[in-house]
């Protein structure tokens, strides 16, 4: 039982692009209980508020899901390493303006 106290997680590409995927999928779903009351429902329709929580869900957590994907299975399928700089620059893209 000593052994998982002492492990370090290492950041790589998919790493990062899966904690992110989750992030976002958590805001977004937290922003959807929230829209689902009724009461609440009136008042923010047609608001900004409804779009971020579908860029958040869908196009969030999609992109990162996918480029996440890419980096972990390309090495797999392909026998090649993806340029780790390169896809932290990848990493960033999706959340910079």
């Amino acid at each position: 039982m000593s052994a998982p106290s002492r492990a370090s997680i290492r950041f790589t590409v998919p790493m990062l692009n899966s904690l992110a995927f989750v992030s976002m999928f958590v805001i977004g779903g937290l922003s959807g209980i929230y829209m689902a009351n009724s009461p609440v429902d009136i008042y923010i329709h047609d608001t900004y508020y409804i779009v971020a929580h579908i860029h958040y869900v869908v196009f969030g957590g999609s992109v990162f899901a996918i480029f996440g994907g890419i980096f972990y299975w390309f090495p797999k399928m392909f026998g090649r390493h993806m340029n780790s700089t390169l896809g932290k620059i990848t990493f960033g893209s999706p959340s910079s303006p």
